[in-house]
């Protein structure tokens, strides 16, 4: 129970096997949780896929678990457990499994939230391993929690944990995080900023031999351009975005760099040549079940005269 004490808002069963006991004790793990929503101290939560204390039970159990010495070892687990589950949803999203990934996702925001946290309070103290491990899940979050709307919140959050990285060696993480504070400053109109972030995240690929950033990155450099007005260097951008993106490294870019770039020749009143190749790009997403980047491409291709708007 003193271990469960680490989960917000609810867990699963696979959850609290990873998080609450060692490999060699996961078998115990079913008949104790039953053991526990018999005598009350845990409730089943929705169809019974999930479980949560009551707040007043977790209080108590939290105090156990902190007088038992028990804290760093628990909230590493928790923390551990969350960043490979942030690292399935980030592929579900981009993969084809978007609705399922972004409902798991939703189900453990708190916990994902509360995982960072800790990381972040590790970083602070010293601890260069769990500031990678922040920067990776915030990364990972990046486009859940810009389909949720969860902008601001992220903001301080990845704010917070760039700040502790800045002057560190390159690293994947870093470059993630700094994609997703470029998103965010899409939403929040700061674009200079998100050419900055945007620029920084491309580099930080090239250094780390990370192709998936590396694309993101120029592509979201080529927005940047596309919004500012310039068409020269937001079309060498997103021609080096489709071209790494065709070697197969992600369907999901694949797909994102001529829907921007069908953005651009609407841009640029090439109505003909940008439907064309936001179609392509659909065609892409509707195989793969990308609702997100499928939604962009279906506004464009219902959009006439998109030139002034862009």
């Amino acid at each position: 129970l003193r271990r469960v004490s680490t989960f917000h808002e609810g867990w699963t069963l696979e959850a609290l096997e990873q998080v609450g006991y060692e490999e060699h004790e996961r078998h115990r793990a079913l008949d104790e949780l039953d053991s526990l929503v018999e005598k009350g101290l845990v409730r089943v939560v929705g169809s019974g896929e999930r479980y949560a204390l009551l707040e007043t039970i977790r209080a108590f159990a939290a105090g156990q678990l902190h007088a038992s010495g028990e804290v760093h070892a628990a909230r590493h687990a928790h923390s551990d457990y969350f960043l490979a589950f942030g690292s399935g949803v980030d592929a579900g999203i981009k993969g084809t499994g978007q609705l399922e990934a972004v409902d798991r996702a939703r189900g453990d925001n708190a916990n994902m939230h509360a995982a960072i946290q800790w990381l972040t309070a590790c970083a602070r103290a010293g601890d260069p391993a769990a500031l990678e491990k922040g920067l990776l899940l915030a990364g990972h979050l990046n486009w859940f929690w810009h389909m949720g709307g969860q902008h601001l919140t992220a903001r301080v959050t990845v704010d917070a944990l760039l700040a502790l990285a800045a002057g560190a060696a390159p690293s994947r993480g870093r470059g993630l995080a700094l994609l997703g504070s470029a998103m965010i400053s899409t939403v929040t109109g700061e674009w200079g900023r998100c050419l900055g972030e945007s620029t920084a995240a491309y580099q930080e690929g090239l250094a780390v031999g990370d192709e998936p950033v590396t694309i993101e990155g120029i592509l979201f450099v080529g927005y940047c351009h596309l919004h500012g007005g310039r068409m020269a260097e937001a079309r060498a951008a997103f021609d080096e975005g489709i071209e790494r993106s065709a070697g197969g490294v992600s369907d999901f870019f694949h797909s994102l760099g001529p829907t921007l770039e069908g953005m651009l020749l609407f841009a640029n009143g090439d109505l003909n040549a940008g439907k064309a190749l936001v179609e392509q790009a659909r065609r892409l997403q509707e195989r793969a079940g990308d609702y997100e980047l499928g939604g962009l491409a279906l506004s464009l291709i219902r959009i006439e005269n998109c030139g002034p708007v862009l």
